[in-house]
């Protein structure tokens, strides 16, 4: 453990007011790490999407907020990062693979020893320019890590895809803060993340299309922000498959409305065809919700470790509303409580004291 006070500078693209998995994992990280060392976060000043400008700096609890502006979009961006600012840091831990990781490595190359780096997925998190990512994880993202004191994968899957690439990897899988402490056994489905359109809502509503069929009270709960503006186009999907009664979306829900809503489902549900993590579905395990998810890597991963929920084939939804169905009958109370232990093993505890301990050998 470091005995000094650290400056750490948590580095990010986006950062609330956006919301998604990897703004709470920083925005958590950092208030923790807050308590004992001195944390910063840097990111960019407008969230993607909005031609809105956010304050410079900020302040959220004892954390500083320091934002950028950049050229670009959300998939190629310059970001305007001073070499002065970020040399002032004892800790520059980087989340996720974009540009801000390659531009900080360049002005860091003589004096790596205070990079590290958490993958997040990387940015494999669609199979768009699949090719291209490819090439570019090779090459630049290969040399990026190459000057990180240590990089940490979030999930197998994530470790695996940098051993392709000669990176070594700390598996430090995501942590979750537990929705609550209670069992939910209601018979709706929930899906918490982005409606984005890798995430496959288009899918989901489809699948209770055919759900409708055999279980028509059964109910399917969007909550996420929609910042691509899909909804228009997803809610005629709903009214032209007659679902206005079972399909229902109700835009970012706070944590404490979020519960009370989960409190009426007893699934949680997501037809993503890739994750990094798929945080929000262990974060719902927490409370009991079984997962019902498209069988990718990072979801095989997480039934394979935790043995709740069930695998589908999101790419066929009659053929997964059929595998629900087959599979409700079977469903026991201690599934739910098996998941729910699963989840609060997820400890942020133990993560952040591994950060501690390689931070540490900086500090010396």
């Amino acid at each position: 453990m470091p005995e000094t006070r650290l400056k750490v500078l948590h580095v990010v693209r986006q950062y609330p007011p956006s919301t998604g998995g990897l703004e709470n994992y920083v925005q958590e990280l950092s208030q923790r790490q807050s308590e004992k060392h001195d944390v910063a976060v840097l990111t960019l000043d407008r969230v993607f999407g909005s031609k809105e400008r956010l304050p410079q700096t900020d302040r959220q609890g004892k954390v500083r907020i320091h934002r950028v502006p950049f050229i670009g979009w959300r998939r190629l961006f310059l970001p305007m990062v001073s070499r002065s600012f970020v040399k002032q840091y004892d800790i520059v831990h980087i989340h996720a693979a974009d540009q801000l990781l390659d531009i900080l490595a360049l002005m860091n190359v003589s004096s790596s020893a205070k990079l590290f780096m958490t993958t997040h997925g990387l940015f494999f998190h669609t199979e768009n320019l699949a090719e291209i990512k490819k090439i570019y994880l090779n090459t630049i993202t290969r040399w990026s890590l190459g000057h990180h004191r240590a990089v940490f994968a979030v999930s197998g899957n994530d470790a695996k895809t940098l051993k392709t690439v000669g990176v070594d990897s700390v598996l430090l899988r995501n942590p979750i803060v537990p929705l609550g402490n209670f069992i939910c056994e209601g018979n709706d489905l929930l899906y918490v993340g982005r409606l984005s359109t890798n995430k496959r809502i288009d899918a989901l509503i489809e699948f209770m299309g055919h759900l409708k069929k055999t279980h028509p009270a059964i109910k399917l709960h969007l909550v996420g922000s929609d910042m691509e503006n899909l909804w228009p186009e997803l809610a005629g999907q709903v009214r032209q498959r007659r679902l206005e009664d079972n399909v229902f979306y109700h835009g970012f829900l706070d944590n404490d409305e979020l519960s009370d809503l989960a409190k009426t489902c007893g699934f949680t549900v997501s037809a993503s065809r890739y994750e990094g993590f798929g945080l929000s579905v262990v974060e719902g395990m927490s409370i009991g919700l079984l997962p019902f998810m498209h069988e990718n890597a990072a979801f095989q991963e997480t039934h394979a470790l935790s043995g709740a929920g069930r695998l589908t084939n999101f790419d066929e939804p009659e053929a997964a509303a059929r595998d629900f169905v087959e599979w409700l009958p079977r469903i026991r109370r201690q599934d739910r409580e098996d998941a729910a232990a699963f989840a609060h093993r997820q400890s942020w505890n133990s993560v952040c004291d591994v950060y501690e301990n390689y931070y540490g050998s900086v500090s010396g």
